[in-house]
């Protein structure tokens, strides 16, 4: 287990939500194609060496979408060839957690999971759930941490390669919990990913029914300014940051039908400099 003191972590965090100077040459970002996932709907970035992504975002009334999703979250990751990293605040939209069912009002709970690229595999979580193997440093609260529907969340990772340590950040209101996990030295982010994810992993296989008119789920971005707040953060000569639709190759992420490979759920276009974004769900 590593073991960080709590001054060291808040250093880290505080290196993350870095000032950024918006530029000009900042906005020529290139859009890359459309990424098809299971059950996400966002952006991801590449093109870069990456250590930390950050988001804010006011979480709805999960249960106003119980007739299109099951689940609502929002979740930050970061990806490496053998790992990724997955830190989510996500509630069921009514009691089964399925599709179609009778609404209900849940608050939003954070988990932490590494899980292996290739097999899929979960190599430790945070969720209670049994057989799951525990990432360690998990700070005493996390799991009795629950975020109200319409409170404003700030979901915060870095990954420190030369130390080999992953600190993850839930800030809502009361709730300000953290885990520190040690994932391994050396790894390489070569993807970093902003998205509303409707299952319990990155690859969930879910149901989602599309509305019968185009409906905003959330809006994803950064703190009213000033400041702007780092998005994405990247490995330089020094730690820079900015916004994920100003600076790097950025795709969008769609969950697309499978009759049709028309998309179901899907992002905006960008605003305020490429920083704020939202997830629809398309209409039928």
């Amino acid at each position: 287990m590593l073991v960080i003191s709590r001054k060291i972590a808040t250093t880290a965090i505080v290196a993350t939500c870095m000032l950024v100077a918006l530029t000009p040459g900042d906005a020529a970002a290139d859009t890359g194609p459309r990424v098809s996932s299971a059950d996400q709907a966002g952006f991801s970035a590449t093109g870069a060496r990456f250590y930390g992504v950050e988001i804010w975002a006011k979480l709805p009334d999960a249960g106003r979408f119980s007739g299109q999703l099951g689940r609502v979250g929002v979740s930050v990751q970061l990806w490496t060839r053998q790992m990724v990293f997955d830190l989510t605040v996500s509630a069921c939209t009514d009691p089964a957690c399925i599709a179609g069912g009778k609404p209900a009002s849940y608050r939003y709970r954070p988990v932490l999971s590494i899980y292996n690229r290739s097999t899929h595999a979960v190599v430790c979580s945070t969720s209670p759930a049994k057989g799951l193997s525990t990432c360690s440093g998990e700070q005493p609260g996390w799991n009795q941490c629950r975020i109200s529907p319409q409170q404003t969340v700030n979901l915060s990772m870095d990954y420190f390669h030369p130390a080999g340590w992953l600190n993850a950040l839930v800030q809502a209101g009361r709730c300000s919990v953290n885990v520190i996990d040690s994932p391994g030295v050396g790894l390489v982010v070569n993807q970093a990913r902003i998205v509303a994810q409707f299952g319990l992993t990155p690859w969930s296989p879910v149901r989602i029914r599309a509305p019968r008119s185009t409906e905003r789920l959330v809006t994803l971005g950064t703190p009213t300014p000033p400041p702007y707040y780092a998005e994405i953060g990247i490995y330089t000569r020094q730690f820079y940051g900015a916004c994920i639709g100003t600076r790097w190759t950025h795709h969008p992420v769609s969950v697309l039908s499978a009759s049709s490979r028309s998309p179901l759920a899907a992002p905006t276009a960008f605003w305020a400099n490429g920083c704020d974004f939202g997830i629809d769900l398309e209409r039928r």
